[in-house]
């Protein structure tokens, strides 16, 4: 319903709202705040023209004309930011709602969370992803965006997301000789002159300033989509991907095949390999094509290992090869955003939840407990036994 009416020589149409329906009355309301924001940006720019008096009135004009074609451009940008309004599960077993937008991190998502629950700022708190249908999940970095990959989800699905807290999360920069493979000079149980503050001070050098991966390779189960077999192969770690041996154990790079592209796939783990994989051990992970879950779950790479200790050097190792230095810097971000912390603090018998005791290399759980040796998070992944 339209009516219109005379000031100052002006017709002006006016919008009964009560006339329309409530879809249309918000609709309205959203576009009446974006126009009078915009003229209140109007007004200050025109009234900072007018006082500068350097100006002539040409160039007023032409200044004036320039504010509003960028205020006009900031706003059709901001009308094509996608947002979604995500369920996220918390600790308790209830959710919230959060609307999300695409240049949200997961970071930003979980700081919304601390707010919304009135938890403790606490560095371990994260978001973890989990695929229900296929039993997998994973653990999003810092620096990695939410709403991308929740548009891959069908549009039927049973997917989550989880608020979690992983006392390990940061414990790749706190205690990396336990990721270390044997064969690392400074590896847990590596006899060595140093103590554990330069081990780590050492290793971490290594990792993020000369950004030199460690040395992985050796036989791996391997079986591709979920009816497939279980086949050995001698694997190889890079940083252009995973490569593998099909006949023998030669890494030269006339023997191998890449198996995958560390930048077209994520890493995600799971807890009933066994049963829903025919995996030999509990000890796998998944790599999963980045893209829509329902046309790219036939194609997802599952790698079986023989013991926990061996996962955790392929998973971390992956994990630095997949996101190289990002990884120090969504650490030293979170060092900046709560100094008190002290995240690097000299060893004790445990930091921040994270109990230095040496990883254990056998295939059993000595006592069935849930393992927090190696770590809650591999960058993206969550499985107990790290």
């Amino acid at each position: 319903m339209l009516s219109h009416g005379h000031s100052e020589g002006k017709i002006q149409w006016l919008w009964h709202s009560h006339a329309l329906p409530k879809k249309s009355r918000q609709t309205t309301t959203l576009v009446y705040s974006i126009t009078v924001e915009v003229r209140a940006k109007l007004e200050a720019t025109k009234t900072a023209i007018e006082k500068d008096k350097s100006l002539t009135e040409a160039e007023r004009e032409i200044k004036l004309k320039e504010t509003k074609i960028l205020i006009a451009m900031e706003k059709l940008k901001e009308a094509h930011v996608q947002k979604l309004v995500v369920k996220v599960m918390c600790p308790d077993g209830f959710s919230k709602m959060l609307v999300v937008d695409e240049h949200k991190l997961a970071r930003d998502v979980t700081a919304m969370m601390i707010v919304k629950l009135h938890a403790d700022n606490d560095p371990c708190y994260c978001l973890l992803e989990r695929l229900t249908d296929l039993h997998l999940e994973r653990v999003l970095e810092d620096h990695e965006r939410v709403v991308p990959f929740l548009a891959c989800w069908p549009r039927d699905n049973n997917n989550t997301l989880h608020f979690v807290h992983r006392p390990n999360k940061y414990r790749l920069l706190t205690r990396p000789q336990d990721y270390m493979p044997k064969t690392h000079p400074y590896a847990t149980g590596k006899d060595c002159p140093f103590d554990d503050n330069v081990r780590r001070d050492l290793i971490v050098k290594e990792l993020f300033m000369v950004q030199q991966l460690p040395e992985l390779e050796g036989q791996l189960r391997y079986m591709c989509g979920s009816k497939g077999k279980w086949k050995k192969h001698y694997f190889v770690l890079r940083k252009s991907g995973l490569y593998y041996n099909v006949k023998g154990k030669s890494t030269s790079i006339l023997d191998v095949v890449r198996l995958v592209d560390w930048s077209n796939v994520d890493i995600y783990t799971g807890k009933e390999y066994k049963k829903c994989y025919k995996a030999p051990t509990e000890f796998c992970l998944s790599l999963k094509p980045i893209g829509p879950t329902d046309t790219t779950k036939h194609h997802i790479h599952h790698v079986c290992a023989q013991s926990k200790y061996e996962l955790s050097c392929w998973l971390h190792g992956m994990r630095l090869a997949k996101f190289g230095s990002q990884l120090r810097t969504d650490y030293d971000q979170t060092i900046r955003l709560m100094p008190w912390l002290e995240l690097e603090s000299e060893a004790e018998e445990t930091d921040g939840g994270m109990p230095h005791t040496p990883l254990e290399s056998s295939t059993e759980d000595s006592d069935g407990t849930e393992e927090e040796i190696i770590g809650t998070q591999v960058g993206s992944c969550s499985l107990d036994i790290f």
